[in-house]
C-alpha cells in the first residue's frame, strides 16, 4: 500500500485548483498558495479566513528555525502560516520563509519567538 494522497479541493475565495496533503485533510484546514486564504473545510459551507487577518512575526532562510518554529507554534496552538518555504530549495539566499499569525495570537507568538535562539543567516523578527 502506497502513501496517503492529499485530496483536490478549489479555493473558494479565488477558485484556484489544487492539492491539498493528507495532514492538511486530516485537520480540515488548509491555505490557499494562491491567495493566501485560509479555508476550514470543517464549516459548512467553508469558512474562509482573509491573510489581512494575519501579521508577520518572523523570518529566516534556516530549514531548522523553519521546523523548530512550526513546531512551538503548532504545540501553543497558534493559527499561523509560512509564506515562502518552497522557495529556500530553489533561491535559498533571496527569498526567506515568512511566518505570520493571526492578529489575535500575534503577541503570545512574539513571547515565543524571545524564548528560542535563531543564530542563523537571515533572521528577522518583526
Amino acid at each position: 500500500m502506497g502513501a496517503p494522497s492529499g485530496r483536490s479541493v478549489t479555493c473558494p475565495s479565488c477558485a484556484f485548483h489544487f492539492k491539498i496533503s493528507p495532514e492538511e485533510v486530516a485537520s480540515k484546514r488548509y491555505r490557499c498558495p494562491h491567495c493566501g486564504s485560509g479555508v476550514d473545510l470543517g464549516t459548512e459551507p467553508p469558512t474562509v479566513e482573509r491573510p489581512e487577518n494575519f501579521v508577520e512575526v518572523f523570518s529566516t532562510r534556516n530549514q531548522g528555525d523553519i521546523a523548530l518554529l512550526k513546531s512551538l507554534l503548532d504545540d501553543a496552538q497558534i493559527d499561523y502560516y509560512v509564506l515562502g518555504e518552497e522557495f529556500l530549495s530553489i533561491y535559498p539566499l533571496i527569498q526567506p520563509a515568512r511566518f505570520f499569525v493571526s492578529t489575535g495570537h500575534a503577541e503570545k507568538a512574539k513571547l515565543i519567538l524571545k524564548s528560542i535562539d535563531t543564530n542563523s543567516f537571515g533572521v528577522s523578527r518583526s
